[in-house]
């Protein structure tokens, strides 16, 4: 039996090919970050955030990490704030105001069908 290390690059790798595959199915998302790729592997790995959250916390930050790097992202070549571009801002609210919508729909379908006579409400 070996007690070598094995090399930290060979240790990241399948990581590093489960993020650029997440990325690979979902870059034609023009607002993909380091942080929802990290999410979307901690799910694929099944590694729910109420299992262990500081090992949850630990370990996506190393996945976020390995996405940085996947992007060719660093601090300094990151923008400061992706979030201020107007069309941005934009799809976000329809999306909100289609969420809300959607919230008040079965809001409303719920208070019909519990009161419905026989379902008590």
């Amino acid at each position: 039996m070996s007690d070598a290390v094995p090399d930290q690059d060979d240790m990241y790798e399948p990581l590093r090919a489960l993020i650029a595959g997440i990325y690979d199915r979902h870059r034609h998302n023009p607002r993909i970050s380091p942080a929802w790729l990290a999410t979307e592997a901690m799910h694929e790995l099944g590694f729910a955030r109420d299992l262990h959250p500081l090992g949850y916390a630990g370990c996506h930050a190393g996945l976020e990490m390995l996405a940085r790097e996947l992007l060719g992202l660093t601090e300094a070549t990151e923008p400061a704030n992706t979030e201020a571009e107007p069309q941005a801002l934009r799809r976000e609210a329809e999306a909100l105001h289609r969420h809300a919508d959607a919230l008040e729909a079965f809001g409303a379908m719920r208070a019909i069908h519990c009161s419905a006579p026989g379902r008590g409400g």
